[in-house]
């Protein structure tokens, strides 16, 4: 199951909505970047995590919305590593 189908899921609350939409874009991200073994992932958590949040959270940026579409999720996660990486 895809992030899309997943979070479409009717019994998820908002706020376990964004708790996955945050996973599955640090999980992406860091299988992108090679990261493979817990420590390099969990480093990486450590030091990016909680910008993530914020940058998902924002609603200016609607990125749960669009990592949630199929037409737009890639771009949306592009547009994720920029903003956190600059």
């Amino acid at each position: 199951m895809g992030m899309e189908q997943h979070l479409e899921e009717p019994f998820m609350t908002p706020e376990e909505k964004l708790f996955e939409a945050k996973q599955f874009a640090q999980i992406e991200i860091m299988s992108n970047m090679g990261l493979s073994t817990e420590q390099e992932m969990a480093d990486w958590i450590q030091a990016n995590g909680s910008r993530v949040d914020k940058l998902v959270r924002d609603a200016e940026f609607h990125f749960i919305e669009r990592f949630n579409e199929p037409a737009t999720h890639e771009a949306a996660l592009e547009e994720l590593k920029q903003k956190l990486y600059h």
